[in-house]
C-alpha cells in the first residue's frame, strides 16, 4: 500500500514539476474551459453532500463563510452567491472572459475570478491572498470544488495524470478550513485506473490520522466513467501537515 509520507513527496515532486513549467511558460499543463452550473455539481455529488447550498448556509450562520471553485469559469460559485449560501467566493481558471456588467455584478455579491493555472505556486499564492483579504481571522475557504467536466481530457493516464490530479488535491486541501472544511472532487476513471487504486489512495489517507477524513464513491450518473471524493478537515492530535 502507498504510504501517506509518498503522497506528500508526490506531490512535492509535481509542484516542482509545475514551478518549471511556469517559469519557462511551456503550459504543459493547460485544459479546456467550461462553464458549469451549480445544479450539475450538486447532480455529480448528490451521494456524498445531498444539498451544497444546505451545507454552506449551516456553516453561515456562525461565521462568514467562503467557496472556491478550481478549474472553472465562475458560473456555480456565482448561483450559490446569488442562493445567499457564500459570503463570497472564488472561481480559478485559466482566462477571465467575463464581461464588464458581469464583473460589475460578481463584485456586489463577493465573487471573484482568479485567472490562472491552479498547478502554478504563484497562482496558489494569489488564492491565500485573495481569502486572506476577504477572511482576516480565518483564511480558509469553508467548500472547495473541483468537477471541470471535460477539463480533465487533456491529463494523461497512468502516473502522470494521477500525479496532476493529486497535486490539484493536495494544494485545495491545504486552504480549506481545519474545522470542518470540504472539498468535493470529481476524478475521471482513465486517469486514476480501477477501483482498488483509489481504495487504495484513500485508506491511506484516512489511516494516516492527519486532520483528514476522505471517503469516496460513484456518482449516480455513472456513465460519465468517473469517481467522486469528499475530503473532510478535521482538528486532529497529530502533526497536521496542511
Amino acid at each position: 500500500m502507498v504510504t501517506f509520507g509518498e503522497m506528500v513527496r508526490q506531490f512535492s515532486n509535481f509542484r516542482q514539476r509545475a514551478a518549471v513549467d511556469e517559469k519557462d511558460g511551456r503550459g504543459d499543463f493547460a485544459w479546456g474551459q467550461y462553464e458549469t452550473p451549480l445544479a450539475s455539481y450538486q447532480k455529480e455529488f448528490a451521494r456524498l453532500m445531498p444539498s451544497i447550498v444546505s451545507h454552506l448556509k449551516r456553516r453561515k450562520r456562525d461565521k462568514p463563510t467562503f467557496a472556491m471553485d478550481v478549474m472553472s469559469a465562475g458560473k456555480a460559485i456565482r448561483d450559490l452567491a446569488e442562493t445567499g449560501a457564500i459570503t463570497g467566493g472564488l472561481s480559478v481558471t485559466l482566462n477571465d472572459w467575463r464581461s464588464e456588467s458581469t464583473r460589475i455584478g460578481d463584485s456586489k455579491m463577493g465573487v471573484d475570478v482568479l485567472a490562472g493555472n491552479i498547478l502554478y505556486g504563484t497562482v496558489t499564492r494569489k488564492i491565500r491572498d485573495w481569502i486572506g483579504e476577504k477572511s482576516r481571522n480565518n483564511p480558509h475557504f469553508d467548500l472547495i470544488m473541483c468537477n471541470p467536466g471535460l477539463g480533465f481530457v487533456s491529463f494523461p493516464s497512468g502516473p502522470i495524470g494521477m500525479g496532476l490530479v493529486e497535486n490539484i488535491f493536495w494544494t485545495g486541501i491545504s486552504l480549506l478550513d481545519p474545522n470542518g472544511g470540504t472539498m468535493l472532487a470529481y476524478i475521471p476513471t482513465y486517469v486514476w485506473g480501477d477501483r482498488a487504486k483509489i481504495s487504495e489512495w484513500v485508506e491511506a489517507i484516512n489511516k494516516a490520522g492527519a486532520g483528514l477524513r476522505v471517503e469516496w464513491t460513484t456518482p449516480y450518473d455513472y456513465e460519465n466513467g468517473q469517481y467522486i471524493l469528499k475530503a473532510v478537515r478535521e482538528q486532529s492530535d497529530k502533526v497536521n501537515v496542511f
